[in-house]
């Protein structure tokens, strides 16, 4: 896996995150706009954590520690922009309920929150991913 920030000299502000499978491609961009004379806050949300493993790859392994390597990752690459302040909803092995990781980030006042999950399947062959927005017309008064 690949994580690259980049930023543009016309625009210093503006940040695109690419995320790849190392020599695919890429598979996922987003990207955010700072507030005039500030450096925009993106919270990193590694999912889920602590007792709650999430998916279980084929070969074992737990999703709760593969977004949390990869949530540390894109932290530091963040970081090494000088452009962006970054914090993760947790650093180690712990739970935080849905509405916790949301309160975090709404307490820090967050300009983008990223939560990072990973899908699993039975075929090697597998690929692509997901993302999902909030829609300005909810199904439920949870969403």
């Amino acid at each position: 896996m690949e994580v690259v920030a980049e930023t543009s000299e016309s625009n210093p502000s503006r940040l695109v995150v690419r995320i790849a499978e190392k020599g695919k491609g890429k598979l996922a961009e987003k990207n955010i706009q700072a507030k005039k004379n500030s450096k925009p806050l993106v919270v990193i949300d590694p999912g889920h954590g602590g007792d709650d493993p999430g998916t279980i790859g084929t070969k074992g392994t737990y999703e709760k520690l593969l977004v949390l390597e990869y949530a540390k990752t894109l932290k530091t690459v963040l970081e090494a922009t000088s452009r962006y302040k970054v914090m993760l909803t947790r650093s180690d092995n712990r739970f935080i309920t849905l509405r916790g990781r949301i309160a975090i980030a709404r307490k820090a006042k967050a300009d983008i929150f990223i939560s990072i999950h990973a899908d699993s399947a039975p075929e090697d062959m597998a690929r692509g991913l997901s993302v999902y927005t909030l829609s300005e017309k909810a199904s439920d008064q949870e969403a």
